[in-house]
């Protein structure tokens, strides 16, 4: 499944890299949940409801690091499904 390091480094072969990205598909109810959202969100609403939660789950404002990387990981999701 890996290249042969070079210098320290592990690559995917182009197939499977490219199954990875084929494979992933946004979980669109779950994204929406973590940000607070019913489905019929639109792409502001989604921009919103992120910036509002991360003030309080941003690691520099004394929040969860990973808690912050779901957030941000869901926003992301989000943003694709909408």
């Amino acid at each position: 499944m890996y290249h042969r390091p070079i210098r320290g480094r592990f690559y995917l072969h182009r197939e499977d890299a490219e199954a990875i990205v084929e494979s992933h598909e946004p979980d669109t109810p779950d994204c929406l949940d973590t940000l607070g959202l019913d489905r019929s969100a639109t792409e502001d609403d989604v921009r919103q409801a992120f910036r509002a939660r991360s003030k309080k789950l941003h690691p520099d404002h004394g929040g969860d690091p990973a808690a912050f990387r779901r957030l941000r990981g869901a926003y992301e999701d989000a943003l694709e499904a909408v």
